[in-house]
């Protein structure tokens, strides 16, 4: 009984080794939505563009601890020629608030041996509050807002990266379907070159052929097979570039398991264009610029006043012989003040407000070219679309044109009506047909899918 399931075992074990071997050898099967995905997560240079959004984030959490409670402990001392220490202790807490004002709450315990209450205790609490310069959440959110503003931009930034990835590993899929359909057609005319240079051998060999026929499809033969060698050459080219996209081994094989086919393509030229102005990442980003540009300025406006800061306190005090007496606090008093303190050169504030107007005025004009650009931009891929559209149909017309030629050549040349030199032309006419036509396939993939990305409605995982 035991030899028998170890004999099952054996066969089985041998039937996954060749089913896995099996696999290896055929590739991995892969579609394009697995194929983009797989890109979406290992590609390099898209990890280098989250690593940016990272550090931006950890920018934005530094910003929002300026807001945080703050706890400082104060410790100093003094030693004195009388051999008497002076010593300090203290601890204060404050907190910065939105809109400019510090709150702020400090005990101070002072020990001078050389007096008779050697022990002073003070508690303060205290509000500041800029009248002037500096007031107002503006200038007091500027760095959070900054921080802000780099995460936002960051993230944009990664979602225009995943979208051109998302294209170049369409592009590269879909040459690698077009490269192995090439390998097939030109596979078919080496084997019609090789039938070609038969029949001229055996025509040669009852006088119906002289030699020229025979050197004519010797040297197709030499063509297919050459021809052959480039398209296996561009195909391996191909792999290792799609490879590299997806973030895999450059030898690892997949099989693809998408077709290259076409379907002409509806387009709405109006709904697409204001579908873009309004979506459009970059024309997002240039109208935070202008935003940005505009806080700018209202802070750079308010820093032409002098700072003028406003400041409460109340304090409760105490003193006595020991720590514990100096905290009975048995003083209070309160105390309204107001500081400034300011240079009488304004030349400095005055140029920054100056380059804050030309800085606005000058990503004004950015949004306003960016917009130009991207309705040319829709445009122009619009129309690539239209042409592409365009070249695949007459490409198609072309191969039935061409292959309906090598039909009649090889009929005419079969019955003794011509030599084989017009089945060699009608030949090459099919193999650049072929091949014009699955690259425009491709071409109008490809198009379709940068018309998505022009008009912002390529979907972006993330």
């Amino acid at each position: 009984m035991m030899h028998r399931i170890l004999n099952i075992l054996v066969v089985l074990f041998i039937f996954a080794f060749a089913r896995y071997t099996a696999a290896q050898t055929q590739g991995l099967p892969l579609s394009l939505d697995e194929a983009i995905a797989l890109a979406l997560k290992q590609n390099i240079t898209l990890q280098s563009a989250r690593d940016r959004l990272t550090s931006a984030n950890i920018s934005l959490e530094a910003a929002k601890s300026d807001f945080q409670i703050k706890i400082r402990p104060e410790v100093s001392g003094l030693l004195r020629q009388d051999q008497t220490l002076d010593q300090a202790y203290g601890i204060q807490v404050s907190k910065r608030l939105k809109f400019g004002s510090t709150l702020q709450w400090q005990t101070n315990t002072y020990i001078d041996e050389s007096l008779d209450n050697a022990y002073q205790t003070d508690v303060t609490l205290s509000l500041t509050q800029p009248l002037l310069k500096g007031r107002g959440t503006l200038p007091t959110m500027q760095e959070q807002v900054s921080a802000e503003r780099s995460v936002q931009s960051q993230l944009r930034s990664l979602m225009l990266a995943q979208q051109q990835l998302m294209i170049n590993v369409a592009s590269n899929y879909y040459g690698i379907l077009r490269d192995e359909m090439l390998i097939e057609v030109n596979q078919r005319a080496l084997e019609r070159a090789q039938l070609l240079l038969q029949a001229a051998e055996a025509k040669l060999n009852i006088g119906m052929a002289s030699k020229m026929d025979v050197f004519r499809a010797e040297l197709q033969v030499l063509t297919s097979k050459n021809g052959m060698v480039d398209a296996l050459e561009s195909l391996d080219n191909m792999r290792r570039q799609f490879n590299l996209l997806l973030g895999v081994d450059l030898e690892t094989t997949f099989d693809l398991t998408s077709t290259l086919e076409y379907h002409a393509a509806e387009i709405q030229k109006e709904e697409l264009l204001q579908y873009a102005l309004d979506h459009r990442l970059e024309l997002q980003e240039a109208a935070d610029a202008v935003q940005d540009a505009e806080r700018r300025l209202k802070i750079a406006k308010q820093n032409l006043y002098p700072p003028l800061d406003l400041s409460i306190q109340y304090t409760f005090s105490g003193e006595g012989d020991a720590f514990d007496q100096s905290l009975e606090l048995g003083e209070k008093y309160w105390g309204i003040g107001v500081n400034s303190s300011f240079h009488l050169d304004f030349a400095r504030d005055r140029a920054a407000h100056q380059q804050a107007q030309l800085s606005l005025n000058s990503a004004i004009r950015a949004w306003e070219a960016a917009q130009q650009d991207v309705i040319l931009e829709v445009l122009q891929t619009m129309n690539s679309v239209k042409q592409a559209q365009a070249r695949v149909e007459l490409q198609q017309q072309s191969v039935m044109q061409a292959e309906k030629q090598l039909e009649l050549s090889e009929l005419r040349y079969k019955k003794g009506l011509s030599d084989n030199l017009d089945v060699i032309d009608a030949e090459e006419a099919v193999l650049n047909a072929n091949t014009s036509y699955y690259s425009a396939i491709v071409q109008h993939l490809i198009a379709q899918l940068r018309l998505k990305q022009a008009a912002a409605t390529l979907e972006t995982p993330f």
